[in-house]
């Protein structure tokens, strides 16, 4: 039986168990999505299900810049938020996601829209300090020399030994990869898995290499890039033989929300002080302890160009924002209005 066709089944209130074959790519076997007893909902969120059944994988839209089809990539995140395990085709994922519309002044009939991501998006942008700083044209300042910590070559995916984190970075790391492998067998049998592929990042060298990989947006990313901060870690969750552990296409992409190592940092990783930038399955923050900016503002205008990764801003009455390293302006994280027109701006 077909994924789109299980999703249907479970969105018009059946007790399904799907069971979906994949190949155990590293690190660790891809999970299958599972739909159980999910279907015990108030009857207007049936018909909202059986939409979600089907947007999931159709929906044309570009929520951070380039074209996608379908948000199955982000559906892990948003059973995680709407408070659910049950999968995004079911009569309780609906009702879920209507009290998370309604808390924030959506229309709460459990369908998911452009709209209902965009707030999504804000609340999760709004849980990282880079971003904020960016909110007010800020750069966060680089941690001191004394400040950083070499990462040891068995959490480096590369075993590189000159991979460096901020101290209390590294610390909740390390707690946090421990963690990792004492709870799930999958990730302590690969010893790839969550290990650590880029940390602290020096904006100068950060500079040279955009002009010589050209693999960003002019000088924005190398201006000013949440890796400057140390506190910015990307990890093997798992990719696609042929791809990178950061290459951005929606298949490697959506294998990646799959992966053991994934789910348990989407469960798990807020208990050592991480959160996900969702466009990047591989990237996430600590966002625990300061993160000072003392120079002037920076980065006044938005950069004008779209490219791959480019993620949409919004308007500050928005309850959403965009992608890594956005110069955005966020409100509170209090029930706000739904978003308004898009801008665009580079990942990092």
């Amino acid at each position: 039986m077909g994924l789109s066709l299980l999703r249907f089944v479970a969105g018009l209130g059946a007790a399904v168990v799907a069971a979906v074959c994949a190949c155990a790519l590293a690190p660790g076997a891809v999970q299958a999505a599972t739909y159980a007893s999910c279907g015990d909902a108030a009857p207007p969120f049936v018909e909202a299900a059986s939409k979600n059944a089907q947007s999931i994988d159709t929906l044309d839209w570009a929520p951070f810049g380039p074209h996608e089809k379908g948000w199955a990539i982000y559906e892990i995140m948003i059973d995680h938020e709407i408070g659910t395990t049950c999968g995004a085709g079911t009569p309780v994922f609906a009702q879920k996601l209507a009290d998370f519309q309604a808390k924030y002044q959506l229309a709460p009939d459990g369908v998911f829209t452009p709209a209902t991501f965009d707030t999504l998006k804000g609340v999760w942008q709004e849980r990282r300090p880079f971003v904020m700083l960016r909110v007010q044209h800020l750069c966060p300042d680089t941690p001191a020399p004394s400040n950083l910590k070499p990462v040891p070559k068995d959490e480096e995916a590369f075993e590189r030994d000159d991979r460096m984190l901020r101290a209390d970075a590294l610390a909740a790391y390390q707690q946090m990869l421990t963690a990792a492998r004492r709870e799930s067998g999958a990730i302590a049998a690969d010893p790839r898995a969550l290990t650590i592929f880029s940390g602290y990042r020096d904006p100068a060298s950060d500079a040279q290499r955009c002009e010589t990989e050209h693999n960003c947006d002019g000088a924005h990313r190398a201006s000013c890039s949440a890796h400057r901060t140390g506190t910015a870690i990307d990890l093997d969750v798992g990719f696609m033989s042929g791809d990178h552990a950061d290459d951005a296409t929606v298949d490697n992409r959506m294998l990646q929300t799959r992966t053991p190592a994934y789910r348990w940092m989407v469960d798990n990783a807020a208990r050592f002080g991480f959160v996900n930038y969702p466009f990047e399955p591989w990237h996430w923050e600590y966002v625990k302890g300061p993160l000072p900016a003392t120079a002037p503002p920076i980065l006044t205008d938005a950069p004008s160009q779209t490219a791959p990764g480019v993620a949409p801003l919004f308007t500050p009455t928005a309850a959403a924002a965009g992608a890594k390293g956005a110069v955005v302006t966020l409100p509170s994280a209090k029930p706000q209005a739904a978003p308004a027109s898009p801008s665009p701006e580079p990942h990092s």
